[in-house]
Parts: C-alpha cells; structure tokens; sequence
C-alpha cells in the first residue's frame, strides 16, 4: 500500500512512491531543555538528556494530573476573585469586597498547601487587596455619613424652637 500523500523519491527511477514499513522505528520524544542538560523550567523539571521521560509525564511537569487540575480551578477562581475585588471597590461595595478578601485568602492557602508557584494566585493576590482597600474606604465612608448624620442631628436639635 502506498501514501498518497509522500512526495515521490528523486532516486526511484520508475518514479513511484514509497510505502511505510511497519518495520521502520519512530524515534523516542523528549520534551526538549531549552537550558542544556537537565535543571527546571516555568512549568517543571526537564531531565537530563540521557534520561527518558516517563509516558504522559511529560506536559504537566513535576505537579502531576491532578495538581494541574487543581491548579486550574484555582487560576480560575483567581479570577473571580480579582473581578470581585475590582466590582467591590468600584461598583458594589461590600457585597463584591469581603468575598474578595476571604475567597482570595483561601485560594492562596490552598495553592501554598499543594505547593503551587505563586504566578498561578496572583490574580487571587490583587483582588484580595483590592478587597481589603475597598473595605477600608467603604467604612471611611459609612464613618463619615454616620458622623455627618449626628452632627447634622446635634446641630438640628441645638437651633430648634429659639426664633
């Protein structure tokens, strides 16, 4: 059976295409060190080049399947957390911030526990300090209104009936 596909070989003088052997070897992949001979990279550890890489190892790294799941549900709920840190300060108050705060502690405890990089809760980072900030202005606020309500009432009650 012949490729339809491969290119006709420039040294067969009938012209004809070569079929695939089954005999033919495929050579081993590795994923490839970009900083020579073993050491670590973004995303785990490369061996050395004389070591083979276990099957299915190879595009997680040094965290495994499973911790790459779980490093994917906590990138995204990092980035719940910063939309809500961002939503609180700006456009719904405490309602968005102090989820904000607490959902961006958690997240960042679970990461440090399964010994996650710190890039993957960095989104988790900004929005439990934006969290933390709108909840300091949101209770300037609430002070200030509440202080301007007394005063407002102390002063009413001072001036009422002497005319």
């Amino acid at each position: 059976m012949s490729n339809p596909y491969a290119s006709p070989d420039p040294s067969d003088p009938n012209g004809q295409q070569q079929s695939w052997s089954s005999q033919q070897s495929v050579p081993p992949t590795q994923p490839q060190n970009p900083y020579g001979q073993g050491g670590t990279g973004q995303y785990g550890t490369y061996p050395d080049q004389g070591q083979q890489a276990a099957w299915g190892q190879a595009g997680y790294g040094q965290y495994g399947v499973a911790a790459s799941a779980q490093a994917d549900q906590i990138r995204s709920n990092s980035t719940i957390v910063l939309v809500l840190g961002i939503l609180g300060l700006v456009l719904i108050g405490l309602f968005g911030s102090i989820p904000a705060w607490v959902w961006g502690n958690s997240l960042i405890r679970q990461a440090q526990k399964a010994g996650l990089p710190e890039d993957i809760t960095q989104n988790a980072r900004i929005g439990k300090i934006l969290g933390i900030i709108a909840v300091v202005l949101w209770g300037i606020g609430i002070a200030f209104f509440l202080i301007m309500v007394i005063g407002f009432g102390v002063l009413a009650s001072n001036s009422g009936g002497s005319y």
